[in-house]
Parts: C-alpha cells; structure tokens; sequence
C-alpha cells in the first residue's frame, strides 16, 4: 500500500483464496493506492476510494454469542449525524433498532446478542436522523441451528447381485420431517465444493462468486470463521432502496410466489346482467364419499374463483342459493389450473373384416341357446304360489329398533310414547325437544317460557323425570342445548320407570341423537354436476422386488426411475 507520494506504508499479503484485510487511517489530503502482484507476476495498481473530511464509519466485529459494533465519526459533522440510527436485519426481516447518540462523543460502542439466531447473514445499516444510509457492514452468523447429527446402523448387509441391503438412519430429535438420503460411491466422490448449505445460506445470498464456498461450512474452527469473514468484506451483499422503503413504496414483484397449490375457478353463463347478488353452492364429492361444502360469491360478469385442493377425482354438485332453478338455466363451466390435454381422435375402422367377429358371434349364439333351454326347463317345474301374509312395521318401529335398546326399546306391557322426528314431510318449527313434547303426552306438564327456563313433570307424581341421551343420564340443560334438528327420536316413560336412579316416581325422558343416515341428504339428483381431476397420488419410482432371487430375473428394469443430478 502506497502513499501519493509513491512511499510505501505497509506490506500485504492474502491471507485465504486471495483475500485479505487491513486497517486504514487515511490522513487529510493524502491518496492511497494498492500495488500489487499476482501469481502469474502480472502487476497492477488500484486506487483506494478518496476519504470524505466528514462522515462516519461503522466497524463490526463478533464472538461466539455476541456481535460488537462501534460506531465513530468525525469531529466534525451535521446535525443529521449527531443523533444516528442502526437497523440489524436477517432474511429481509428487522430484528434490532439501535439508537446511536454522538452529540457529546465521537466513539459509541455497543452489542447485540447473536446466539439464538439462525444461520445466515446479519446486516448492519447506519442511517441518519433523517434515514439517509451512510454505512453498512454484514457477518455470517453461524451457529450450526442447520445441522443436526445423526446416527447410522447397518442390520442387514448383501453384498450379492441385487442382495437387499437395510440402513437405519436415526436423528435425535422429536421434529416431525421429510428426509431426502442420498447415497454416492465414496471412492469417487470428490470433495464436496458445493452443498445445500452453502448454496442456501452463503451463495444465494451474496453477489459475486464464491470459491469453494463448501470449506466455509466443513468445520467450527477459528481460522474457518476468520476466512467467512473476509468473503463478508469482499463480495457484495443485498442492497436496499432505501428512498423507497422510506417514502413506503413496495417493491413490484414480477414473478410473485403461488400461495396455493389448485383452485377452482369457473364462469356461469346465462344469468341476468341485473341479477340480485347471488352465491355459488358447491358439494364436492371425493372418491372417498367425503364431501366439503363451498359457497363462492359470483362477479357481475358471473367469474368466481376458490382455493381448493383435491387428489384424484371428485364430482362437484351445484346451485344458487338466490334461487334453485337457476342451475336449470346457468351453464358452469370450472377449471382447476392444471394442464389439460388435448383431445385426441381414433382412426375410423373401415375394413368389413375387421368388424366382423365370427368366433365371437357363435360364443354369443350358444349362450343365448343355453339360457333359452334353461328357461324351458324352469317353465315345466313351477311351483304353486304362496302366499306369505305378515304386517309390516311401521316407520316409527323401525326407528326405534334401530335407536333404542334393552329397557328403552319397550313393550305392549309397559306403557311409554315415541315420536319420530326424521319424517321430511313433517316439518317441525320448535327450537328443541321440550318445546316440542308440550302437549303431545297426556299427564305430561312441560313449560317452557324460554329456552333457558324449562321444567318438566308428570301430574300426580312426586319426582321430575330422569333425562337420557341416547341412553346415557344427562340432565335438563343438555336436552334443552340440543337443536330440534339434530334428534331423530324422542321417548317418554310415564312413572314408575325402573331403570331409573331417583326411586322411578319421576318416569324418564330419552333422546335419541340423529345418525349419519338419517341425516336428510341433499337431493343431488336433481342437481346438476359434473367430475374434476385433481391431483394424482403419490408415484412410487423405483421398489425392487426381492422374492424372486433366481437368475431368471430380468437384468433392465423399465420402471420411472429418479435421477438427482448436481
């Protein structure tokens, strides 16, 4: 390093892959310049950057669970200098502010704490009071939060010709993950220059190349830290437009990340253009019976779009809430963005004897004999009818076979009264199962003035009634709690009722909650549909199969196979 003068004012030589650092105190009117030489014996000459008389300058250095910065500025400044302020940011996230104050010193020194961040550039920007920057500085904060260690074993060992071999890979932690193994000859491997980690967390994040940025990475040792930090202050480094984000203008992204994966989105045609607000109502029905229900709002030009994300196929029923005989008249047409194949059109078959099929034409023929003679054959050995007579059991029977059980299903000689509450063409407008018992069971005496204040009890009896859900005890405010519309069956025992557990003078009260079948399901069958194709499961690309150990075995394997390369 030479003066203006041409004196020499210190040697330097690199330290790691040609880089090095060094301390500078420029002296007022004085220019600096760089004399060098490389291997090759090619010499040169940089100039170093002209010094500005007044300013600030921001030096960082860092331990193992702290990053020290100090910054210091000329006797001399603006007011906008006196009174500064530091922002350390990560990943584009701010994680300090630091309010730095030289109005009565020139020298402020301070700390953060670096030892829970994770790995990956720490940048420091100094600005202004009036948020202009005026230095900046970044450090590689490693404090190995990407690696995690881990364990293998090796049960089984084959080193024959398509001998299964098993590797157990155990990881220490309780995270649930994905792991992506890879398995390389180690005899041909070379040293690894480039790895995920240093491609994430070092190269991507940095301008300029990096030489072998994989040795930044390859261990803990002070001399590998020292050597990351002279990359630090020899690339360059993500650069802000800080007007921008001063004057709070976003960057305009021109390839914004998907925040989904599929969606529906559809145009109905054939609705009025002064049609009343009106919503999409769409069942969609998986392979698996599960459906979802979806209500989308319609454009005025009738588009609507969803987030939804399906796998296989799935039928997806649908109608307008404003009005049901829309779907008569709209036309739906949904996409779900994925790519769709063209049609394509089979070839016409023109050749007679290609059409013709006489072999399959006489198997036809003696089918058709047989079952005429079988038919014949029957005819001559018919019964004489019977007649079975029987009574058939009503609804209500049924259901309480299917609900009720044991002492709850009843009998002739005890007296009780159900009521069936799935019957569709009965609608019931009560809110729950007391209102709608009043006045339905002589000796029964049920008030309601609302729903928060009901009792129950039978005249002539000293005790109220035991309460059951589907025959387990509950009391009163669990029988009001229950929406009329969720109970498919109601029983009252008049007293005594001895399964009860208050001396059986009260009688009892079951309800009986709805099954999933008699669940009144939506009459799809007048409901237009039509079938999506999702996304398709997940393809298994290579499992050899290790029953048959014979040479036999054919030596290609066909099958998609997937191939990693670098």
């Amino acid at each position: 390093m030479a003066d203006d003068k041409n004196d020499t004012r210190e040697i330097l030589h690199a330290e790691h892959d040609g880089m090095g650092s060094f301390y500078l105190n420029p002296l007022p009117g004085h220019t600096y310049q760089l004399n060098w030489t490389d291997e090759s014996g090619i010499t040169g000459a940089t100039p170093i950057a002209v010094t500005k008389n007044e300013g600030a300058q921001l030096t960082v250095t860092k331990t193992t669970d702290k990053a020290r910065f100090q910054v210091e500025r000329t006797a001399t400044v603006p007011e906008n200098l006196k009174k500064m302020m530091m922002v350390i940011h990560m990943n584009q996230v701010g994680l300090y502010q630091v309010a730095i104050n030289t109005t009565d010193k020139t020298k402020v020194n301070s700390e953060i704490p670096i030892k829970d961040l994770p790995t990956g550039l720490l940048q420091f920007t100094l600005f202004t009071s009036d948020w202009i920057p005026v230095a900046e500085r970044v450090i590689f904060i490693n404090n190995h939060s990407h690696e995690f260690d881990v364990k293998m074993r090796v049960p089984v060992v084959n080193t024959d010709k398509r001998g299964k071999n098993v590797l157990e890979v155990i990881v220490p932690d309780t995270l649930l993950t994905n792991m992506s193994l890879a398995i390389t000859d180690a005899d041909v491997t070379l040293p690894d220059q480039r790895t995920i980690f240093s491609d994430i967390l070092l190269s991507s994040d940095i301008r300029g190349k990096v030489y072998n940025p994989g040795y930044y990475f390859s261990g803990s040792s002070d001399s590998v830290a020292a050597h990351l930090d002279l990359v630090m202050l020899t690339n360059g480094w993500r650069r802000f437009n800080w007007d921008k984000v001063r004057n709070h203008i976003a960057p305009k992204i021109m390839h914004p990340a998907e925040t989904g994966y599929m969606k529906l989105t559809g145009q109905v045609s054939g609705l009025k253009k002064n049609r009343p607000e009106t919503e999409l109502n769409l069942v969609i029905v998986d392979k698996d019976s599960s459906r979802q229900f979806i209500s989308v709002p319609l454009e005025k030009n009738g588009s609507f779009e969803h987030p939804l994300v399906l796998f296989d196929t799935a039928t997806v029923f649908y109608s307008f809430n404003t009005n049901k005989t829309l779907a008569e008249k709209a036309k739906l047409k949904i996409a779900t963005g994925m790519l769709q194949l063209s049609p394509t059109t089979m070839a016409s078959i023109s050749d007679p004897a290609l059409l013709s099929n006489q072999l399959a034409k006489q198997k036809l023929d003696m089918l058709l004999a047989e079952q005429e003679r079988l038919a014949n054959a029957a005819a001559e050995n018919i019964l004489e009818a019977v007649i079975v007579t029987g009574k058939a059991k009503t609804k209500l029977e049924q259901l309480n076979e299917r609900y009720a059980t044991g002492f709850f299903r009843g009998n002739s000689a005890r007296r009780s009264y159900a009521f069936d509450l799935t019957d569709p063409d009965k609608p019931i407008v009560m809110q729950g199962a007391l209102q709608f018992l009043q006045n339905k069971i002589p000796g029964l005496e049920v008030t309601c003035p609302s729903m928060l204040n009901c009792s129950v009890f039978w005249r002539r009896s000293d005790g109220s009634p035991d309460f059951y859900i589907d025959e387990m005890p509950a009391t009163l405010d669990m029988i009001v709690s229950i929406p009329i519309t969720n109970i498919s069956l109601i029983k009252a025992f008049p007293p005594p009722f001895f399964y009860s557990n208050s001396g059986m003078l009260g009688g009892a009260i079951a309800v009986y909650t709805k099954k999933m079948e008699d669940y009144k399901q939506a009459d799809v069958r007048g409901l237009p549909n039509l079938v999506l194709a999702g996304y398709s499961k997940f393809k298994e690309f290579y499992s050899p199969s290790y029953d048959d150990s014979s040479d036999q075995v054919i030596n290609t394997d066909n099958r998609n196979h997937a191939v990693l390369e670098s």
